[in-house]
């Protein structure tokens, strides 16, 4: 890994938003999708398939998984206990998994689950010492992670920094001019290779972080919709639900609802 590489991931920023023990039946196919943010799961008990948009994930006992940001599309499960970590990373690099090759899950021993409780008992980290304690036990069950982590292609790190920008301005209206020029190259030459990194065209990734910031606000407030759908960039209300529902299977006024739903039941 090279010094400009390490230079940000010695500096990420983990900010755990939600942590907890829990046995979940089978009405968590019903809210597994609704998180938009970066997982952490300890399978401690039973059995649960996962799917995200692109594979199929087997949770099971005694082992400890990562879940990217906006991949989960559904769960199935009868009876399983698992802890969670639900957190967010400092951009540029919200989503690793853009940069860096590592197993998205490995065996969990005894100590781990001790990290977890940690976590756990600590949240929310509303003292010091909290606060300490479970930034310490995260970061030593994360490393686990990256035993033999590596980059998956140098040159995409020329684009981190257009990452940081969109993440900054995606309230905006944001021209690929603009975006070609905070990378140096040609208009046509970055939209080809940022295609063929991210797998996505410029205004995909804008729109999806669009929708994404939107997801963290209907959970984090009470902003009506349209508010909402101004804040993320969006000049059309109808436009941006549209949009949303057929990305997240919900309109923006369901997914709040089912989501305090499970708030209220205790089961998020």
């Amino acid at each position: 890994m090279n010094d400009y590489f390490m230079f940000f991931f010695k500096n990420l920023k983990i900010q755990i938003e939600e942590a907890n023990i829990l046995k979940i039946w089978p009405f968590w196919s019903e809210i597994v999708s609704f998180y938009p943010g970066n997982r952490l799961y300890l399978i401690t008990e039973g059995t649960a398939r996962l799917f995200l948009r692109d594979e199929e994930i087997l949770l099971e006992p005694d082992r400890l998984y990562y879940i990217p940001p906006g991949s989960v599309i559904g769960g199935k499960c009868d009876i399983f206990e698992h802890y969670f970590c639900h957190f967010s990373v400092s951009e540029p690099f919200s989503n690793l998994t853009h940069f860096i090759d590592f197993p998205h899950s490995v065996p969990a021993t005894q100590e781990d689950k001790i990290l977890f409780n940690n976590i756990v008992s600590s949240f929310p980290d509303d003292t010091p010492q909290k606060a300490l304690n479970a930034e310490g036990s995260f970061k030593l069950l994360f490393s686990k992670l990256f035993a033999d982590a590596q980059i998956i292609h140098t040159q995409k790190l020329r684009f981190a920094p257009i990452l940081d920008f969109i993440d900054k301005h995606y309230m905006e209206e944001i021209s690929l001019d603009v975006l070609a020029a905070e990378a140096n190259v040609n208009k046509k030459y970055f939209c080809k290779l940022f295609k063929e990194y991210f797998g996505k065209s410029p205004w995909q990734y804008l729109l999806q972080t669009r929708l994404n910031k939107a997801c963290f606000m209907l959970l984090e407030n009470e902003h009506n919709v349209k508010t909402i759908a101004d804040k993320v960039g969006f000049s059309d209300e109808f436009y941006f639900s549209r949009i949303f529902k057929k990305t997240f299977g919900f309109s923006p006024r369901m997914y709040r609802a089912k989501f305090n739903q499970a708030k209220t039941n205790g089961i998020m």
